[in-house]
């Protein structure tokens, strides 16, 4: 694509160029973006691991613990750590309250997912 631009640029002008190899570039950093899962870019944005994601997204269905941690092959008390690690990073006090924020932040991510 830029190739393509470059040899149309006005007099092979180098800051034309520039920009055009500088937009290319943004482009793919945009592609990339897009090509994440939603999962990695919820994690990243919310800044739980992608085992407290998993965690996360459990208990806005109403999950246990005994059944998330049947559910991800993992201890009841791992999940239990994990919960308290969720509700301290995504500052919230209840269960409840961790899974409307990550189902927030789900809609989000897929609404900008689908735009970009």
């Amino acid at each position: 694509m830029v190739s393509t631009l470059i040899a149309r640029s006005p007099d092979g002008n180098r800051d034309w160029q520039r920009c055009l190899v500088l937009l290319d570039e943004a482009i793919e950093l945009v592609r990339a973006r897009v090509a994440q899962t939603d999962s990695e870019w919820l994690a990243r944005v919310t800044g739980l691991s992608p085992r407290e994601l998993e965690v996360a997204q459990a208990l806005g269905t109403g999950l246990s613990n005994r059944n998330i941690a049947e559910e991800l092959f993992i201890s009841e008390n791992t999940v239990r750590f994990h919960v308290r690690s969720i509700l301290r990073k995504l500052r919230v006090k209840n269960r409840s309250a961790a899974a409307a924020t990550v189902a927030h932040w789900s809609a989000t991510t897929d609404t900008s997912t689908r735009e970009g």
